[in-house]
């Protein structure tokens, strides 16, 4: 059986509301946050503005939490350990979405592997993370880059 909640007044505005308006809170005696939601959302709304960078890093780190597990101190440990760069072609500047590194990880398995830069990223996904494809496109380029050496060209009438 659900508690029913009485109304309650948010002592922020004063406002007799509804329980529906206030969030669920075990620890506060009434079963409810002391605020109400609306007075909580303008509070929180002039944290960011007052915090900009520590309420990005909250966002991040609630992101890598619920995406990949990781805290962001871990997601910054392996950036370090990576020497700032990506696992594959080492570059240092990530591009991509918010110009931060990837987590890679293994879609059937959801195991995290390394970071990436955005290109090593979808070069990965588009392949299917299948080494085979990898292969056989490492093979066409160079054959490709053979022929121009050959040729002076790569036209295909010539293959």
């Amino acid at each position: 059986m659900q508690k029913q909640y009485a109304p309650k007044q948010c002592p922020k505005c004063n406002l007799i509301k509804q329980p529906e308006e206030f969030h669920k809170d075990p620890r506060n005696k009434t079963g409810l946050t002391s605020w109400c939601n609306q007075c909580r959302r303008e509070k929180n709304k002039e944290w960011i503005r007052a915090n900009p960078e520590k309420a990005k890093r909250s966002r991040k780190n609630t992101s890598l939490k619920r995406m990949y597990g990781i805290t962001l101190k871990e997601y910054e440990h392996m950036l370090q350990a990576q020497s700032y760069s990506c696992a594959i072609c080492k570059t240092k500047n990530p591009g991509g979405a918010g110009n931060t590194f990837v987590v890679d990880h293994c879609h059937s398995t959801g195991k995290i592997r390394k970071l990436l830069c955005g290109k090593c990223n979808c070069a990965i996904g588009l392949l299917n993370e299948d080494p085979l494809l990898f292969d056989a496109a490492k093979k066409y380029l160079e054959e490709y880059y053979r022929q121009v050496e050959e040729y002076g060209t790569a036209d295909a009438d010539l293959i």
